[in-house]
């Protein structure tokens, strides 16, 4: 990969939850249909892909919790439990 398009890649990444909802990947519509399916059972993998997007890290899902639990309240998404995640 050319260093040009590392630095277009890196320019691409969005720097928040509300960007990465706002402009989302592919994948993001799949793994949302799968959410819908137990939201119970799939907000954290759901926190976990969405802040190794944002912070490059997986681990960090707690990081993100809140602020995805925003983002798919805004989008109409049902809700896992207060204590779900």
């Amino acid at each position: 990969m050319s260093r040009l398009t590392q630095d277009e890649n890196l320019l691409e990444q969005p720097e928040t939850v509300a960007e990465f909802f706002a402009n989302p990947p592919g994948w993001l519509t799949s793994q949302l249909k799968v959410y819908r399916e137990n939201p119970e059972l799939h907000f954290k993998p759901l926190c976990t892909a969405v802040a190794a997007m944002i912070l490059g890290d997986g681990g960090r899902a707690v990081e993100v919790a809140d602020e995805v639990r925003r983002q798919l309240a805004d989008l109409g998404e049902p809700l896992p439990e207060e204590g779900g995640e």
